[in-house]
């Protein structure tokens, strides 16, 4: 079974973007649309998750993540207009909704559909998260797997994370065929953003 890594690698360069987002909230979020270098400040020592090989367990969709794969329409409905909408080189959207680091989240919209969602507001429902939640009462919730398998034009792909990914970007599998990956500050451990994705997906990571 060929891997994502291999058989898709502008997905995983692309993941490897989205990986890469700020550990550090901007005191302008919605400035924050490309990647930024890891920063060279002295890391704490990574938490030891506790992993298991078994089939990846699929929790409940709930809070934003439900919006991925619906029509913008229906987030608006609910959240008004958005504070801007940026073009991308991918011929999506960018919706920017929210002014600070209480409110803001940002969608990639495609054909009047939501593929992407990254949420940085610590007020905005990511249940059964929370931003500023610890990683230790992150893993109280859900378990973390190495490997994850996609359908892709009809086969069956494998996405494999590495230590640091599990330890600082873990993804999360949700019943509706919706991903997220939690991203954690290095430095105090604590989840400070978390994006909402289909995978495999060729585009929307390079859209940040």
């Amino acid at each position: 079974m060929k891997t994502l890594l291999r058989s898709l690698p502008l997905i995983f360069i692309m993941l490897l973007a989205t990986y890469w987002l700020p550990e550090v909230i901007s005191r302008n979020p919605s400035d924050i649309i490309t990647p930024k270098e890891e920063s060279e400040t002295i890391q704490s020592e990574s938490y030891d998750y506790q992993t298991t090989d078994l089939e990846p367990e699929q929790i409940p969709i709930a809070g934003l993540g439900s919006y991925v794969g619906q029509k913008i329409e229906n987030f608006t409905g609910k959240f008004g207009d958005p504070t801007r909408i940026d073009p991308t080189v991918y011929k999506e959207e960018r919706w920017i909704f929210g002014e600070d680091e209480t409110d803001y989240a940002q969608l990639i919209v495609k054909d009047g559909i939501i593929i992407d969602l990254f949420v940085l507001g610590s007020q905005l429902d990511v249940a059964p998260f929370k931003i500023g939640m610890s990683i230790t009462e992150v893993f109280q919730l859900a378990s973390f797997y190495p490997t994850y398998s996609v359908e892709n034009q009809g086969e069956q792909d494998t996405l494999e994370l590495t230590e640091s990914d599990l330890n600082y970007r873990p993804l999360i599998a949700f019943d509706n065929g919706t991903f997220a990956v939690l991203m954690m500050d290095r430095s105090t451990n604590q989840m400070i953003a978390i994006r909402y994705l289909r995978l495999p997906i060729a585009n929307s990571f390079g859209s940040l």
